[in-house]
């Protein structure tokens, strides 16, 4: 049974009455947060006559908000305890994402991330962002299917167990990732490269952080998102302009 409201609930802040989170139908987490993407590009319309930066800014920043920031928040727990990674104690990296301090690592991460997000989506065609966004879903779903659980319980823990489980839908989140990338995909012939080569890549990102920090959990898949998302982005950018 298809449970949008659940995934709804899950990834935005946008008020549903989903029950029991349920996470059977995360396949359908990239046409969420693709349409968010194409939501945004209400300001890169000519009629607004905004300077492409702002244009970038407030697209990311209405994307990021209507998420409700969960994933930027993963991105700065990770960050942290990505400084202290030589330690290879997984309770100890644990410990450095749960504290409430924010440090180098989190400010270097949540600083150049954005940056590379935004710098990209001020010189591409206003579906990038959505594009991108599905992309980065579909990254997400691949460090969950590499990632090691902490078999705590948790909603992370749930998430990868749910992703594990269910293999065969990883191809339906790539293949329904494509629908809010239609956008990009006419605007420019680099789109659908980008959205091609992405996924691939972002196997390196997931391999990554669960060999450093040998756990993958909902930080490290919000932090998975926001830096598959700049990845893609920046992929495309180069595609454009090569």
């Amino acid at each position: 049974m298809v449970n949008w409201r659940s995934a709804l609930a899950f990834l935005t802040i946008i008020p549903v009455n989903s029950g029991e989170l349920d996470f059977s139908s995360f396949y359908l987490f990239p046409i969420i947060e693709g349409s968010l993407g194409l939501v945004s590009m209400v300001y890169f319309a000519k009629p607004l006559g905004l300077p492409s930066l702002l244009a970038a800014v407030l697209s990311l920043g209405t994307v990021e908000l209507l998420e409700g920031f969960n994933h930027l928040d993963g991105l700065i727990d990770v960050g942290d305890a990505w400084m202290v990674r030589a330690r290879k104690d997984p309770k100890k990296l644990l410990e450095v994402m749960r504290d409430k301090y924010t440090g180098t690592g989190a400010l270097a991460f949540l600083v150049f991330t954005l940056m590379i997000t935004v710098a990209s989506l001020s010189y591409e065609p206003s579906g990038a962002l959505a594009m991108a966004s599905a992309a980065a879903s579909v990254g997400m779903l691949e460090a969950a299917h590499m990632g090691t659980s902490l078999n705590d319980g948790g909603l992370g823990d749930q998430f990868l167990k749910a992703v594990k489980s269910r293999k065969s839908s990883l191809l339906l989140a790539l293949l329904l990732a494509a629908v809010p990338s239609i956008p990009a995909f006419l605007q420019t012939p680099a789109g659908a490269i980008a959205f091609l080569i992405s996924p691939v890549v972002f196997l390196v990102t997931a391999a990554y952080f669960n060999r450093c920090f040998k756990f993958t959990n909902g930080d490290v898949l919000g932090a998975n998102f926001e830096i598959d998302r700049a990845i893609s982005l920046l992929i495309l950018l180069l595609l454009m302009h090569f």
